[in-house]
């Protein structure tokens, strides 16, 4: 072995790695601030120059014909790496995390081979797969051009900086524990630009994916245990739960809003009310409601399941109990689910969704009866593909579908027809909608994008009143709420959803503040007086979206041992999340329990 001072590395292939690197990061960069950007490259740059360094080290050290199968080693991880993030994006607009690494773990050979016929060999990949090798071999000429230098520099402040360097990442070192949990927090606290680091996303993938698969296994032994035999008061009547995306409820007419994105839901409002609309259908719309998170995949555990988020301080998670369509199964409901965002024989949905344990071979037969098996460009027709396909889904009655729509969720400009555009950036007022007295105003760009939101909003309007008409005629009783919200510019100059636990506490409101709506047809608003005067005493208290559940299974009169979370209706809890009194703080059950609730037996 070479002495000390005779150690050599490439700087050519030292900037190779940086610069393979780096690319990930331009890709997954996010800024909210102007010095983030800054903040985030300068810490990249340093952290991949030093993990270069050290692979550059290691092949230095281990000899010549080592090193180079070392160099040859990292050459292909990175460049895996970085070939498959930049098709990512390029074709689906997301990058590696815990849900992309589900796919991969879970799909078959079919599978595969459909998805390579599909995307490996069209021209963007093939383009991509031209512009690695030509970067390879620009690299290959370099490096046979230009000069090695020492390993360990000779100048005091060369070894400064090389000790300063190393030392940073061995700081940020302590963020890669097994612990995803308390590397989030950790980080969070710390306020580290690791966050924004892709090597630590991918290890924080790699966790959250572990804990995922022994969270869908846990659940799906808690459905197939499930022996209940609970009770219904509700014989007749069909449900209908319409989930929606990224529903900023400050854009909407129902609302605060200033905009008329909802007039087809708005004009339903309008003629249930007063003596004139007794015959008509009645909606009521909830004025104070949060989601128990500003991401999609943990509030659809916990408005599946019977555990509340309050439940996780007592060490119940969402998947330690049974989820509520499995119960209303053993109710005798016959459960409907059509889902735009995740379809299990779309080979182009598995990759843009985020609810796989639906999916889950241990999950799925246990919570529904029927599926769709693809999902659409636009929400409507998802809608109408249901209507064609009714008559040998649904049964006479007692039918509980649920629409789980595309709705608002980010690239809106993609969630509606070209045609179907009622508002353009001259509409958009300049100054914030949640900060009038702001002087900073938005420019053409901004507008336009919220122009493209309140676009999406009216569809979801047209999109949701659909629905409606297809169980207008029936007994039945329609619930629409949305995932979490979105910050569209109305609070300040962001379109995104960010860390609850730094962000600041005036900005939550626009992530987390929902829509609830609940619409009973004619039929059932004359058979369940009792539940339209009850719905109507409700509209102004506090509901959070975990505890959806217990508020189906009150309407329809479900007793169950699970039908009443460790929360009651009486007591009021705080989120995880809460930082407003306006937007994040108490929840309570919307309706009362009903008085008589009688404990259900032990299961045979």
């Amino acid at each position: 072995m070479k002495q000390r001072s005779q150690l050599k590395f490439s700087i050519v292939t030292l900037t190779t790695y940086v610069i393979m690197m780096m690319v990930i990061e331009v890709l997954q960069l996010v800024a909210n601030h102007w010095w983030e950007p800054i903040v985030s490259l300068s810490f990249n740059i340093v952290f991949y120059a030093v993990c270069a360094w050290i692979l550059c080290a290691m092949a230095a050290l281990a000899g010549r014909k080592w090193g180079r199968v070392i160099h040859a080693a990292s050459h292909l991880a990175i460049g895996l790496y970085v070939f498959s993030t930049i098709f990512l994006v390029m074709k689906f607009h997301r990058h590696w995390d815990a849900f992309t690494l589900q796919f991969l773990h879970e799909t078959n050979k079919e599978e595969a081979q459909s998805f390579l016929s599909a995307f490996l060999f069209d021209w963007h990949t093939l383009a991509l797969l031209l512009g690695t090798a030509v970067f390879f071999f620009v690299e290959g000429w370099l490096q046979r051009r230009v000069a090695q230098l020492p390993l360990f520099p000779k100048s005091r402040w060369k070894k400064v900086a090389l000790a300063g360097a190393v030392a940073m990442v061995g700081v940020n070192a302590l963020f890669f524990s097994t612990d995803a949990d308390r590397n989030y927090d950790l980080a969070a606290k710390l306020h580290t630009p690791v966050k924004r680091n892709a090597l630590w996303n991918l290890w924080q993938s790699h966790l959250k994916y572990g804990e995922f698969k022994k969270e869908f296994e846990r659940c799906a032994d808690v459905q197939k245990q499930y022996r209940e035999q609970p009770s219904c008061q509700e014989r007749e009547a069909d449900v209908v739960l319409i989930i929606g995306e990224s529903f900023n409820k400050h854009f909407s007419n129902l609302y605060d809003g200033k905009y008329n994105t909802n007039p087809l839901l708005a004009k339903r409002l309008e003629e249930g009310e007063g003596p004139t609309g007794a015959e008509k259908g009645k909606l009521f719309v909830f004025n104070d409601v949060i989601s128990s998170d500003n991401g999609t995949t943990q509030n659809f555990k916990y408005f599946l399941s019977m555990a509340s988020v309050a439940d996780k301080k007592k060490g119940i998670s969402w998947c330690d109990q049974p989820l509520f369509p499995t119960i209303l199964r053993h109710c005798g409901f016959n459960v409907v689910y059509f889902s735009n965002q995740f379809a299990p024989n779309d080979n182009l949905g598995q990759w843009d969704a985020s609810m796989g344990f639906v999916n889950h071979p241990g999950i799925e037969p246990y919570i529904f009866d029927h599926r769709n098996n693809q999902k659409f460009a636009y929400d409507l027709e998802l809608v109408n593909d249901f209507a064609r396909q009714r008559q040998t889904l649904e049964r006479p009655n007692r039918n509980f579908c649920i629409f789980h729509l595309f709705g608002q969720h980010t690239y809106c400009r993609d969630r509606y027809p070209e045609g179907f555009s009622r508002f353009k950036a001259e509409d958009v007022e300049k100054h914030y909608a949640m900060r009038p007295d702001s002087k900073e105003t938005l420019n053409k760009a901004q507008r336009e994008e919220v122009a493209a939101y309140l676009n999406a909003t009216a569809y979801n309007d047209m999109v949701v009143d659909s629905i409606i008409r297809l169980f207008d005629h029936r007994n039945a009783i329609v619930i629409y709420l949305s995932d979490h919200g979105e910050e569209v510019h109305n609070f300040r100059r962001q379109y995104s959803r960010t860390d609850l636990a730094t962000d600041v506490a005036e900005a939550l409101p626009c992530q987390l503040d929902i829509p609830l709506l609940v619409y009973l047809t004619p039929r059932y608003r004359a058979l369940h007086p009792d539940v339209c005067r009850r719905l109507a005493a409700a509209t102004d208290r506090r509901f959070m979206s975990d505890d959806l559940p217990q508020m189906i299974f009150d309407i329809l009169g479900v007793s169950s041992r699970n039908a009443v979370s460790s929360t009651t209706t009486t007591r009021r809890r705080a989120t995880a999340s809460c930082k407003t009194d306006d937007a994040t703080t108490e929840a309570t059950e919307i309706l009362p329990l009903a008085a008589a609730k009688k404990p259900c037996p032990p299961p045979p």
